[in-house]
């Protein structure tokens, strides 16, 4: 056991590497292979939440072309990933960095945009290096001064944000993340629901959560909606004329982790109607429930207030993301207005 020990411990001091601010000093590995997912998934990807494998085959086949997971490694890394076991490598001294784009074509008159998300830098190798190797290569290969690009931006990457495309502005909108354990949750009743109707989201309901999606967020994604919807606790309310007023989806993920991603719907009643629907599921659900995590954003007025009356605590929040943008400020592509919640930002704006 011994022998196996220092085996291990010579093996990582062997790949251990100072940092460097080259692009020229790391490799580059687009849409990974198994293996080096795996890896991923091992240091980085397995420790989110809010994040499962079978996320990135979801996302590859929503997008196909459009959709791109880099992973940077530090140089002559990557053949000794693909050769020896990963479980050697005690931390993450070689994955030096993450990131996803996805390629949003406009279904309207906005004008399309990539979305930069799945941003991730070892704790270990955060500083000015690496950022500066990172926006050397984002800004050469995926042109972010030169095309319109957007990403929801925690505060350690607006100034990397600044830096690889000259924006600064964080005013389209501004993201709070809120927990609460399932112990805190209570389920009330509505006065008068106006005829609003609660249908689950099946094949033949789906079609119109995909079109009400549209109106809201008029770009490509409906391959991945329709696949959160009817994966996930989907949920559509109609108006006493049959009329799409709202939608809703709950995944819940293997750490116990429930997420609300989307939550739409043209009034707070309606957000909340659709809410008690899925709450009223999961309290009969055998199934390990954690927590839930439930985002707000400052553009629809009562984003944040909806849920108060499912809670037996006080509201809390706390500061998530800042909404940037490379070329067009994007405050008025999308409809906030009806975003409760907002889809997982990972992946879009809202």
């Amino acid at each position: 056991m011994h022998r196996n020990h220092q085996f291990i411990r010579n093996l990582s001091s062997k790949y251990l590497h100072p940092i460097s601010s080259r692009i020229e000093d790391y490799d580059v590995v687009i849409n990974p292979g198994s293996r080096l997912f795996d890896k991923f998934m091992t240091e980085h990807g397995s420790k989110r939440f809010d994040f499962k494998k079978e996320d990135y085959s979801t996302w590859k086949s929503s997008w196909g072309k459009d959709y791109r997971l880099g992973l940077f490694l530090i140089k002559g890394m990557l053949a000794s990933v693909l050769k020896i076991n990963c479980f050697f490598f005690s931390g993450t001294e070689d994955m030096v960095f993450s990131f996803h784009t996805i390629q949003y074509k406009s279904l309207g008159v906005q004008p399309d945009f990539r979305h930069l998300g799945m941003a991730w830098i070892p704790e270990r190798y955060r500083g000015k290096e690496i950022l500066k190797a990172v926006t050397d290569y984002l800004g050469r290969e995926e042109q972010m001064r030169s095309q319109n690009m957007l990403a929801c931006n925690v505060h350690w990457s607006q100034n990397f944000w600044k830096q690889a495309t000259g924006k600064s502005d964080i005013s389209s909108c501004t993201y709070y993340i809120s927990y609460y354990e399932m112990p805190e949750f209570q389920i009330p009743k509505i006065e008068d629901d106006n005829g609003i109707v609660v249908k689950n989201v099946n094949t033949k309901t789906v079609s119109d959560v995909l079109k009400y999606d549209r109106a809201i967020f008029p770009f490509n994604r409906e391959i991945w909606m329709k696949s959160l919807f009817l994966e996930g606790i989907g949920r559509v309310a109609y108006d006493s004329n049959g009329d799409v007023i709202g939608i809703g989806c709950l995944s819940i993920y293997p750490s116990g982790e429930c997420v609300i991603s989307p939550l739409y719907a043209n009034e707070t009643k309606v957000a909340q109607i659709i809410f008690r629907s899925i709450l009223e599921e999961i309290s009969t659900m055998n199934v390990n429930i954690w927590r839930f995590q439930i985002r707000s954003n400052d553009q629809c007025r009562e984003s944040y207030e909806w849920i108060e009356p499912f809670l037996k605590c006080p509201l809390r929040r706390s500061h998530l993301s800042n909404l940037c943008y490379s070329i067009y400020a994007p405050r008025y592509f999308f409809d906030f207005s009806k975003v409760f919640v907002n889809a997982h930002p990972t992946n879009g704006p809202c």
